[in-house]
């Protein structure tokens, strides 16, 4: 089965156009000649070691091949100005030294030239003992993500979940948007998501909608449904969402993005997530588009393959007695109820593999279930959902 074929066409943030083109089916991104570099670019760069921020422009730039050189210029509080002389890789990795006439000490950038044209990374001055980040993008360190491990309340999962024989590089699936009923106290949130994982289960990557109507800051404080970003780095969950003052934490939005505001439409029917990895970036895709990528940099480039493939709903609730609804508050062994189906993984050539996925016994039943599409063994759809602590009261999802 083909999947969506996502094309980028993605300007520059700073100065100039970069085009790339991307395909689940051929994943082949680079220009023939490779990525070109623009003439300039706008950037911070934080020092990390002393706690000191400053402009930084790259001005001057000139490209043969993967040849580059140009002028570092930084602002008051820092030194480093000067020329600089490197290279550019055909993945969009940059690596240029920068050899100062300000009387600062030789630093050396590393970097990425990323899908939607934006440009940073680390870098390092071994003389002083100092480094630090760089970008075209808000580079000073601070809270990345909204911590997504609640400090009370109960966890409800309907959960199918592939382990591949090899990891891959990517995976995705349709799922339902249906009204679900969520109350507006704290606590209390409806979720459905795709989740890659690495082999240990301490990094993952995941995208889906949640509904959370309580009012901010413990909740969206309507009954829209959300797109978000999921991701976790050594254990530690962390929730990316859009805000009326744009996307959080290390979250790189590209410019032809779908869904400007983050609120997806409840149409009863399945919609496409999925994620990626691709030159030292995860991409995260809806519909019709990649709608923004993380760098490898937010797991300290340790994670870069899907290991373990999740796909399920999540309810969560301040006790043991959810009224929340999951999925379209149907249970998932009933015709009618939510889907999540084509389930799919991305090989290391791009290519879209049907999930061959086992279905794993819902977490506190009987308020949630699941039940497969097909009679196989292996499947790559499943209806799922609940109305949680009334369907207890009417005896419609029997323990």
């Amino acid at each position: 089965m083909q999947h969506l074929i996502f094309k980028w066409l993605l300007v520059v943030p700073c100065v100039v156009a970069l085009l790339f083109f991307s395909s689940i089916v051929s994943p082949s991104l680079a220009l023939a000649q490779g990525p070109s570099l623009a003439s300039s670019y706008q950037c911070t760069i934080h020092n990390t070691t002393i706690g000191a921020t400053a402009t930084l422009a790259l001005t001057s730039i000139v490209q043969k091949q993967q040849a580059i050189s140009g002028k570092v210029v930084i602002g008051s509080g820092l030194l480093g100005s000067g020329p600089f002389t490197g290279t550019i890789g055909n993945d969009g990795s940059v690596n240029f030294t920068d050899t100062p006439t300000d009387g600062g000490t030789t630093i050396f950038f590393k970097g990425l030239l990323r899908p939607d044209g934006s440009l940073g990374g680390t870098y390092n001055s071994p003389s002083v003992n100092q480094q630090g980040t760089w970008g075209t993008g808000q580079t000073t360190p601070g809270n990345p993500c909204t911590t997504a491990t609640p400090q009370a309340g109960v966890f409800y999962h309907v959960e199918a979940v592939q382990t591949p024989s090899s990891p891959v590089d990517g995976m995705g699936g349709y799922l339902t948007q249906s009204k679900v009923s969520v109350p507006a106290q704290p606590l209390n949130w409806s979720i459905t998501q795709i989740l890659a994982e690495s082999a240990n289960g301490q990094d993952a990557l995941g995208v889906g909608w949640v509904v959370e109507p309580a009012p901010p800051p413990d909740g969206y404080g309507d009954t829209n449904f959300h797109l978000f970003v999921f991701t976790r780095h050594q254990g530690k969950n962390c929730l990316i969402n859009k805000d009326s003052t744009g996307w959080s934490g290390s979250f790189h939005p590209l410019v032809t993005a779908p869904l400007p505001q983050g609120i997806l439409t409840q149409t009863n029917t399945t919609h496409e997530f999925l994620v990626r990895h691709i030159r030292h970036t995860w991409l995260i895709g809806y519909e019709t588009g990649w709608i923004g990528s993380i760098d490898d940099v937010q797991w300290n480039n340790q994670f870069t393959q899907v290991a373990k493939a999740h796909w399920y709903g999540e309810v969560h609730s301040p006790n043991a007695y959810p009224q929340v609804e999951m999925g379209d508050g149907i249970c998932g062994r009933f015709n009618g109820a939510a889907q999540i189906e084509k389930m799919f993984l991305i090989s290391s050539k791009g290519k879209s593999i049907d999930a061959q996925a086992s279905l794993l016994k819902p977490q506190n039943s009987p308020y949630y279930d699941s039940d497969k599409t097909s009679q196989s063994s292996s499947f790559n759809s499943f209806r799922y959902g609940g109305a949680g602590i009334l369907h207890r009261a009417t005896g419609s999802c029997p323990p």
